[in-house]
C-alpha cells in the first residue's frame, strides 16, 4: 500500500507550497497513472514522491513512513523509485499519463512487458514505442515483414524522431508521430535490404529521408539514384589499391603505429565508388593490403 497524506511541495525560493495537501492511496500491485495538462503539477508530484525535492506531509509505503526510514520502506514494497516513473520489482511502470488535446492516452502496461519481455527492448524504448499509437503501428507492421524488431525500433528511435525533430525546428511547432505519413513496408524493406548488403547504412540513411518526406518506393529510389552497394570484391579491390598509392602520406602514418590513419583510406575509397561500396569489404581490403 502506498498512501500519501497532506503531502505539500514546498518551494525553496519562496516557502510557498507547489503542491498543496495532497492525499491519496495506492493498494499495493496496482498502477497508477497522473493524468493533467502542462504544468499541473505531474512531474513535480513523482520527483517530489522520490526525494528530489523537499516537503511536508507523509509518505507511507505498507505502513512504514518514508520520511523515517525510506530504504526499508521501498524494501518491504519492492519499490524502485525513477525519474519521471515507478519500477516495482516486476520492472511494471507507473507511467505518468499525457493528454493530446482533449483525449487521454492510457498507458499500455501489456504491450510494454511485451516489447520487453519479447522482443529484448530496453525500457525507454518500448515505453516510448508504446506511447504513440503510430508508433505502435510502424514499429509492430514493420517488425512482423522483416522480423528485426531491435532493428525496427532502433530506425523509430533513431532517424525517425531525428527527422521530426528537424521538422519541428522547421515549423515551429512539434511535429507529433500521429503526422508520420510513410509506410511500415518502407521502413521493413530498407532494413532487409541493409541486412542483404544490398545497400550500405549511409544509402539507407538517405533514402529513408525520402521515405519519411514522400513515402518513396523504395527499389525504385535505389535503382534510380545507384544506390546498390558494391561487393565485388575484384572492383574494390582495384579502387583500394589505387587509394593506396595515391596516398602515401596516410600509409605510411598507418605502418608507423597511426592505425586512425585507416579511417582517411576507407574514406577516400568510399568517394571514389561514389558511397556505394561495402564497408567492411573495404577495410579488410585495407588491412590486407597494407600489412
Amino acid at each position: 500500500m502506498l498512501e500519501v497524506s497532506n503531502l505539500n511541495k514546498i518551494n525553496p525560493d519562496s516557502n510557498s507550497y507547489l503542491l498543496d495537501n495532497m492525499t491519496f492511496h495506492i493498494p499495493k500491485g496496482h498502477i497508477c497513472g497522473l493524468i493533467g495538462e502542462n504544468g499541473a503539477g505531474k512531474t513535480t508530484l513523482m520527483r517530489t514522491l522520490m526525494g528530489l525535492y523537499s516537503s511536508s506531509g507523509s509518505i507511507v509505503i505498507d505502513g512504514c513512513d518514508m520520511r523515517l526510514n525510506e530504504a526499508a520502506a521501498k524494501e518491504r514494497l519492492g519499490i524502485v523509485f525513477a525519474d519521471d516513473g515507478f519500477f516495482d520489482g516486476n520492472m511494471r511502470l507507473w507511467q505518468i499519463g499525457k493528454f493530446y488535446g482533449q483525449l487521454y492516452h492510457s498507458f499500455n502496461m501489456e504491450l510494454y512487458l511485451n516489447y520487453i519481455e519479447e522482443f529484448g527492448l530496453p525500457e525507454y524504448d518500448a515505453e516510448i514505442l508504446t506511447d504513440s499509437k503510430k508508433f505502435t503501428e510502424i514499429f509492430e507492421e514493420a517488425t512482423a515483414i522483416c522480423n528485426q524488431p531491435k532493428k525496427v525500433s532502433n530506425w523509430i528511435m533513431g532517424e525517425t524522431m531525428r527527422l521530426m525533430k528537424e521538422e519541428s525546428a522547421k515549423t515551429g511547432r512539434e511535429f507529433r508521430a500521429e503526422e508520420l505519413t510513410f509506410s511500415p513496408e518502407s521502413l521493413a524493406k530498407i532494413i532487409t535490404l541493409v541486412e542483404k548488403k544490398e545497400i550500405n547504412n549511409a544509402a539507407a540513411k538517405e533514402i529513408f529521408e525520402h521515405v519519411f518526406a514522400e513515402n518513396v518506393d523504395v527499389d525504385a529510389y535505389v535503382e534510380e539514384h545507384g544506390l546498390k552497394q558494391v561487393n565485388d570484391e575484384g572492383a574494390l579491390r582495384a579502387t583500394v589499391e589505387k587509394v593506396i598509392a595515391d596516398n602515401p602520406q596516410s600509409v605510411a602514418d598507418y605502418k608507423g603505429g597511426k592505425k586512425q590513419a585507416i579511417g582517411y583510406l576507407v574514406g577516400q575509397t568510399m568517394k571514389a565508388m561514389q558511397g556505394k561500396a561495402n564497408p567492411g569489404m573495404v577495410n579488410a581490403l585495407l588491412q590486407e593490403l597494407l600489412k
